[in-house]
């Protein structure tokens, strides 16, 4: 196993090609655009589609067509690429997207070098320091946002603010001054649009990475009295609990609690585990005294069925308006029926969204 731990590694005015259309590839390109220009990126490889990605073209990859150049793999699947690779012999390098901070630190490094002469632990925290205020000012469609990114994943977001439009158009039409439950809150995202709103906002997040940067997005935008942060998993039952993470990296998902069935398009290797506090969505409502929703956004991959089944109270509620889940279609295990779960609380189907190239769609519930 290859991995490119230096840009510097890359041969001057060399040609590559990058495996990749995520975050890790966006960052990449970004590197190599401010740090060696003189590499020049002649198209992208993608497993699954074809067509363009960030100027350049997009190929579905073929292992019998014949790749002269070096493949530089920007991809957290990187271990199954790599086996496409490999049988057709291939020579390729890995960009360690979920140990960026090792390109950063090189990057910073230079910058405190160039800076002055300083000792040795003085240079060290001028670099951790930097490190941890990655940051960008987010000029959308929906306002201005400022926004932590320390991360592949993080800076694609901030990059592609408006990505999910469909959900930011639904959070523009809140009534002002309503109560959103933000069920899978990542970042804080979707969170920092209702709050500027004049929304009070309850975010729920149980992985600790994604629980300090919405924290830190939170302040950045003085949110303070606005989002509150619940880093808890919502589920059927309350317990304490396996939380398996398909990355460490900030900003990223596809983690799975309590249970690893999966999709084939969810499906992702563990790389680590952490124990989180499961609670049903009625216990946590109880306990914390929170105010009624109005709305609730669920986007927890895979995990939709079981906060349902713990929130039978909260859904039957006649102050919540409107719910948006994320479903996979793959999927035909859900251990109850969402639509007919729904319909039996009083709601009914008002939008749904495809997402492109995945068996994702988003279902937009309204209360008759």
């Amino acid at each position: 196993m290859t991995f490119l731990r230096s840009l510097n590694e890359i041969p001057a005015d060399d040609k590559i090609v990058v495996y990749g259309s995520g975050s890790g590839a966006v960052l990449f390109v970004d590197l190599i655009r401010r740090r060696r220009p003189d590499v020049g990126i002649l198209y992208f490889l993608d497993s699954f589609k074809d067509g363009e990605f960030m100027g350049f073209p997009l190929r579905k990859f073929d292992s019998e067509k014949c790749i002269k150049e070096t493949v530089v793999v920007c991809s957290n699947s990187y271990l199954e690429i790599m086996k496409g690779l490999d049988a057709a012999s291939i020579h390729y390098k890995i960009f360690d997207v979920d140990n960026i901070a090792d390109y950063s630190k090189e990057a910073l490094a230079n910058i405190a070098d160039s800076i002055v002469s300083l000792d040795a632990d003085l240079r060290f925290y001028l670099i951790e320091s930097l490190e941890r205020t990655c940051r960008t000012v987010v000029q959308s469609s929906f306002g201005s946002f400022k926004m932590a990114c320390p991360s592949p994943t993080t800076y694609w977001l901030a990059r592609n603010f408006d990505h999910e439009s469909h959900t930011m158009h639904w959070i523009a039409s809140f009534e002002d001054q309503s109560v959103f439950f933000d069920i899978g809150a990542n970042v804080g995202v979707m969170s920092l649009l209702a709050a500027a709103k004049g929304c009070t906002v309850y975010a729920f997040e149980p992985f600790i990475e994604n629980i300090r940067l919405l924290d830190t997005n939170i302040r950045l935008n003085n949110f303070g009295k606005l989002i509150i942060p619940c880093p808890v998993a919502l589920c059927a039952t309350d317990s304490i609990s396996t939380l398996f993470l398909s990355s460490t990296e900030g900003g990223s998902a596809r983690h799975s609690f309590n249970k690893l069935e999966k999709s084939d398009y969810r499906c992702r290797p563990v790389v680590q585990t952490q124990f989180a506090l499961g609670m049903k969505l009625d216990t946590f409502f109880h306990v914390a005294s929170l105010p009624s929703p109005n709305y609730i956004k669920i986007d927890v991959d895979g995990n939709e069925d079981l906060i349902l089944a713990g929130g039978e109270n909260t859904f039957a509620n006649d102050a919540l308006k409107e719910v948006q889940i994320e479903l996979d279609t793959e999927r035909n295990n859900y251990s109850i029926d969402i639509y007919q779960y729904m319909q039996t609380r009083g709601f009914k189907v008002k939008f749904k969204y495809e997402h492109q190239d995945s068996p994702i769609i988003d279902v937009l519930f309204a209360r008759q």
